[in-house]
């Protein structure tokens, strides 16, 4: 029976949750039942403290279990059942994002969007900037819609950082960089200079300057929106979980 994180929610079936080692790392276990991915394979995770937080999303779960907000649980069967074996394509995924770079991409800086331009000037350029020194290159902006092509400099960069990266790491990563839009900004926030809070603000950027215009701490935030953001922000802080349990 496949016990890891499905769509369905289901009753609780279990009464105790454990993490015991395995082959590799730990292990948890509902009663005497291994939880597996939705693939069924057997989830092994890299640390025991990973393993006891994720024990605690299933122990926190009352009378239904509910997997989509087990926002671990999720990250770590899909490290196991989408990144492990295909990691290559996984990496040549992420690699497009080298040329789309979401902070390259800035409003006019004249007219209607020129306030947004600026905010994005502000937030965005010490990235690309903290980018460029690690490539020693430039990169290059544009508020055209035409794509950019980039100094190849910081496609090989990117190419070497993502094959350092555990099948773990990289499935955050790839979240990361799938949410936000930008592999500059996620890889600030794999390094831990953004949090959950910071990446969310600068990877909606204009979004959060036309908040700012429309007074929502007054007026109150489009339900739609406010639901997506605290999705998104839950995804990230799981992100930021993982990663500082996913070495030994």
């Amino acid at each position: 029976m496949c016990t890891g994180a499905t769509r369905i929610d289901m009753k609780r079936f279990y009464k105790t949750v454990t993490v015991c080692p395995a082959e590799g790392g730990f292990q948890c276990k509902l009663d005497d039942r291994d939880v597996k991915t939705p693939m069924g394979k057997l989830l092994v995770l890299p640390t025991q403290p990973l393993a006891e937080k994720i024990a605690a999303e299933w122990d926190a779960q009352v009378d239904v279990v509910k997997p989509q907000a087990m926002h671990l649980t999720q990250i770590a069967t899909t490290a196991r059942d989408k990144i492990e074996g295909r990691r290559n394509a996984v990496e040549q995924g992420l690699l497009r994002f080298t040329n789309t770079d979401l902070i390259f991409y800035f409003a006019e800086n004249e007219g209607l969007t020129a306030q947004i331009a600026q905010r994005q000037e502000a937030q965005w350029r010490p990235w690309i900037s903290w980018m460029e020194e690690k490539i020693g290159a430039k990169l290059a902006t544009t508020t055209a819609l035409k794509v950019l092509e980039q100094d190849p400099a910081f496609h090989d960069f990117m190419k070497s950082y993502l094959s350092s990266l555990s099948d773990l790491e990289l499935c955050v990563f790839q979240i990361l960089t799938s949410e936000s839009g930008s592999l500059v900004l996620s890889m600030g926030f794999m390094e831990g200079k953004l949090g959950p809070k910071h990446l969310l603000e600068i990877s909606n950027t204009e979004d959060f300057f036309k908040n700012e215009i429309y007074n929502i701490d007054f007026y109150g935030q489009d339900p739609y929106q406010e639901k997506k953001w605290v999705a998104t922000r839950q995804t990230y802080e799981a992100c930021r979980i993982c990663l500082d349990h996913a070495k030994p």
